[in-house]
C-alpha cells in the first residue's frame, strides 16, 4: 500500500506548512513480538530532505535527530547519483549534513534557503532522463 501521510500546521487566516512524503506499508522484524502478527513500517517513496535551516534542535529528542539523520543518510546515498550539476550536488549536501551539526534554528535564513531550493530542484529535474518519476 503506498499513501502520504500529511501532518500540517496551519494558523487560521495566516499561513500553514505540510510536510508530505509519499510512502510505502512494508513489513519489517522488531525486537518485540505479538503473537503471529506481522508488524509494519513505513518507508519513504519520495526522499526531499528537511531544510536545517527551518529547524529548532533543541526542541528535537535525540531520538528525533537520529531518525532525521537516517533520513537524510538514505536521502543522500539515493538522490546524490542521479544529479550531474555541481549546484545540485552542494545543495543536497549542504541539506542532508548530520542534524549534530546544528544546535539552534536559522530561519532568518529563509529567502536564501528557498531560493537556493528552487533553484536545486530545477537543476535536477532537467540533469537528465532518469528512471525517476516526477506526476
Amino acid at each position: 500500500m503506498v499513501f502520504v501521510p500529511e501532518p500540517g500546521y496551519y494558523e487560521p487566516g495566516r499561513f500553514g506548512i505540510r510536510l508530505e512524503t509519499v510512502v510505502m506499508v512494508e513489513p519489517t522484524n522488531t525486537t518485540h513480538k505479538f503473537g503471529d502478527k506481522q508488524f509494519l513500517r513505513f518507508k519513504p517513496i519520495t526522499l526531499v530532505p528537511f531544510e536545517p535551516n527551518l529547524i529548532d534542535y533543541s526542541l528535537l529528542s535525540k531520538r528525533q535527530i537520529e531518525w532525521l539523520s537516517d533520513y537524510h543518510k538514505l536521502t543522500q546515498e539515493t538522490i546524490k547519483p542521479l544529479l550531474t550539476t555541481t549546484l545540485a550536488k552542494d545543495w543536497l549536501k549542504a541539506r542532508t549534513n548530520s542534524f549534530t551539526d546544528h544546535s539552534t534554528s536559522a530561519a532568518h535564513n529563509t529567502p536564501v534557503t528557498m531560493a537556493m531550493l528552487v533553484m536545486a530542484i530545477a537543476s535536477a529535474l532537467t540533469f537528465r532522463k532518469s528512471p525517476v518519476c516526477l506526476t
